[in-house]
This record gives structure tokens, C-alpha cells and sequence, in this order.
């Protein structure tokens, strides 16, 4: 699964409940995930800040570090 956050052009944000979502979904069906983040300086509107998906991996509860580690490698190449 590949996420773009923020979005390119709008600068859209993603909540911290939509990457939670999308990454138990991620592990839970025992996807890749590309997080494509290169966009995170254009943000355009204040309501919604940039979260990275790393920081919010680092404090989800999945009972695998092995997963943390995959999926650390995959959105920091």
C-alpha cells in the first residue's frame, strides 16, 4: 500500500486516527506500506498538522517489533 501525506498539490493532511486505521490494516493483512512523505513542508491550511506515519508506528501497541522494523525500513527508504 502506498500513502502520499500530505497530498500533492492540495497539501491535505491525514489525521493521526487515519494512519492508526491504515496501519492495523497494513499489519493486520500483512501488507508493505510505502509512505511517501516528501511533501511535508507543503501544507497549506493550520487545522490539520503533518503527523509522520513513522512517529505514529512507534506508539501503536502491535505485539511485533519485527513489523515496526519492516515497516520502519520500508518508509524510510
Amino acid at each position: 500500500m502506498v500513502i502520499i501525506n500530505p497530498g500533492n498539490p492540495t497539501g491535505q493532511c491525514l489525521s493521526e486516527a487515519n494512519l492508526r486505521e491504515i496501519l492495523r490494516f497494513c499489519y493486520q493483512e500483512n501488507l508493505a506500506l510505502l509512505g511517501d512523505e516528501v511533501y511535508q513542508q507543503n501544507i497549506y491550511q493550520d487545522e490539520r498538522p503533518f503527523i509522520s506515519s513513522r512517529k505514529v508506528i512507534i506508539v501503536l501497541p502491535l505485539n511485533s517489533s519485527i513489523c515496526y522494523l519492516e515497516l520502519q525500513l520500508v518508509l524510510n527508504y
